[in-house]
């Protein structure tokens, strides 16, 4: 049997057959206020999640050069700007299988060899669910009541281990996404999730890993 090297070096980092390894390697559990509790964990990985925080600087043209102006919250407070996380993937395939195959169902006492009506797979249900969760007010349509706070529960090797990250915020936009007529059961998708809130703190990961043990 031929052996794949690039499979090898990247199980050399990273093991998908690792039990342990690859349990904390689904990244994203999306939830909302609005759900009540039901948690979305996404069937398929994102392909790539984008951090996104500029620095609130601003500028302006004097005679002598460029006058650069920092903003804060007060002093001594970090200029960042809200973080922002941009997520792109694919919805894996949607292709309901069972319409090409011959299925049964028992309706009754009788079997039907027909798929039942408007039947999708576990990956396109959950797809769907996440376009439904960004497609959510921010306010209920009479603008009375709590803000409906999304949350993502986030988990990466890029972070100590057991430190996963929930980030509360918004969505800007609804689930955008490219259908392509070569491969027509894979969609592409991507949203933008502004960030109110990280629990745990960020700095205090940063800090923390300051204190840790580190294998040379």
């Amino acid at each position: 049997m031929a052996l794949d090297i690039a499979k090898v070096f990247d199980w050399t980092f990273w093991n998908p057959l690792d039990p342990i390894q690859h349990g904390q390697r689904v990244p994203m559990k999306i939830w909302t206020d609005q759900s009540q509790g039901k948690i979305l964990e996404l069937a398929v990985n994102p392909r790539s999640v984008r951090f996104s925080q500029p620095k609130r600087i601003t500028d302006t043209q004097v005679k002598e050069g460029r006058v650069y102006f920092f903003w804060s919250t007060g002093p001594g407070e970090k200029n960042l700007d809200v973080l922002t996380l941009t997520v792109t993937g694919t919805s894996g395939s949607i292709l309901n299988r069972v319409a090409f195959k011959e299925y049964s169902q028992k309706v009754g006492q009788e079997k039907v060899k027909n798929p039942p009506q408007g039947a999708i797979n576990t990956k396109h249900r959950k797809w769907m669910q996440l376009y439904a969760m960004t497609r959510e007010p921010v306010y209920p349509d009479e603008l009375e009541g709590d803000f409906n706070y999304a949350y993502i529960e986030y988990v990466s090797p890029l972070f100590p281990q057991g430190k996963q990250i929930t980030f509360k915020g918004h969505f800007s936009n609804p689930l955008e996404f490219d259908e392509e007529a070569t491969r027509p059961f894979l969609i592409d998708y991507s949203f933008e999730f502004i960030v109110h809130q990280t629990t745990p703190d960020i700095d205090s990961i940063l800090q923390q890993a300051n204190n840790v043990l580190v294998e040379k």
